[in-house]
């Protein structure tokens, strides 16, 4: 009797200590949900960046990086993220009936660096042509990004027409590669480190304790990558994200996959500063390092008979100096975002989109490209 009452005691006191510790720790994050909200906000929101004029984006499994939907401030604009990880407002869904969209994928010369969401080209082509639009540009996003943007959650966006514009991430010269990082990403994802991870964060104390020792103290890296390859900083340049021939076959699915939604399917060929001022630099005969890629690009075009709009030669006929049309080397400005806006709308009415479906062909697989640039 003495044992079995010393055990049930020894029992009542475990479970009224759990309780205790149960009921304290329900108190703690109440109070940290209440007293820390702006901490936890913060945390919810991607890290703080070393430069004002930049954001950083958190690290994602399957798309490298991206946002988390909200608003913040970048380049001197609000910049708005929806569920979808989209720059906009959020959109209806389902599409409602009679509703037409013009979906663009790409990196930040598409996603408006400096520019207001309605002044994007983008915007500016579907206001033109009657149609909502959908900018699926994201900075320093590849083809890789895309697809795996896409197949989450973009293609819920419904768009009846995909304007393809990524280039300039696919053939930056950097230290990693877009299809290895995602498949260490993958694996690290799946792991116990990550689900022990996943179920902390649960925790707001966790959060914000997370937020005050962790990610506030230590701004994240923010490196500028090489998107062209001068004879000088040969030696110093990596390889490509995005090999030659695996930016066309992604090219390729994009455009197939558009095609199984029933979407058209348009090429935007992006302009660059130095279409308008060439620099006198030793490149040699292969010459700028973006023109395998800008072929590639011409090429998918050609082969599903989808319409191509050409920046640089856009931007050439504009008569208007380079500095009026980037805000940099590669981002377009507001003026130059409205005339690349106005030649898409352009050549999308002439192909005779929105009235009816743009014609497009079924090609064969891409053939092989040889990339003169290319590292070992």
């Amino acid at each position: 009797m003495i044992v079995r009452g010393g055990l049930r005691g020894l029992g009542r006191r475990a479970a009224l200590g759990a309780l205790t510790a149960a009921g304290v720790w329900l108190l703690l994050e109440s109070a940290c949900t209440v007293l820390f909200a702006a901490d936890l906000r913060a945390w919810a929101q991607p890290p703080p960046a070393p430069d004002p004029e930049l954001a950083v984006m958190p690290g994602h499994p399957y798309l490298i990086y991206a946002y988390r939907p909200g608003e913040h401030e970048e380049r001197g604009v609000r910049v708005r993220i929806n569920r979808l990880g989209l720059r906009g407002p959020e959109l209806a869904r389902p599409k409602p009936p009679g509703a037409l969209r013009l979906l663009s994928t790409g990196d930040s010369s598409v996603f408006g660096f400096g520019v207001d969401e309605e002044r994007t080209f983008t915007a500016q082509a579907a206001a033109k042509l009657g149609v909502e639009p959908v900018n699926g540009g994201l900075p320093g996003y590849s083809t890789f990004q895309t697809q795996a943007l896409l197949s989450l959650r973009g293609w819920e966006a419904e768009p009846d027409l995909v304007l393809i514009a990524n280039l300039w991430s696919d053939n930056t010269f950097d230290t990693f590669v877009d299809k290895e990082v995602i498949a260490t990403l993958r694996e690290w994802e799946a792991g116990p480190v990550a689900a022990t991870l996943r179920l902390l964060q649960r925790s707001a104390v966790f959060r914000v304790a997370d937020w005050r020792l962790r990610v506030q103290p230590r701004a994240e890296r923010v490196k500028t990558v090489s998107w062209r390859q001068d004879r000088a900083e040969e030696g110093r340049l990596r390889r490509r994200r995005v090999e030659i021939n695996d930016y066309s076959a992604n090219l390729y699915a994009i455009t197939r996959a558009a095609q199984a939604r029933g979407a058209g399917v348009a090429f935007l060929l992006l302009p660059n500063r130095e279409d308008l001022e060439p620099k006198a630099l030793d490149r040699g005969a292969d010459g700028p390092a973006w023109l395998p890629y800008r072929a590639a690009l011409r090429a998918a075009a050609e082969a599903f008979g989808a319409p191509l709009i050409d920046g640089p030669a856009t931007f050439a006929a504009s008569g208007r100096p380079a500095e009026a049309l980037f805000l940099d080397e590669m981002h377009p400005s507001v003026e130059g975002h409205g005339i690349l806006g106005a030649a898409v709308a352009e050549a999308l009415a002439t192909a005779g989109w929105p009235a009816r479906p743009l014609p497009q062909q079924s090609p064969e697989d891409p053939p092989l490209r040889v990339d003169p640039h290319a590292r070992p």
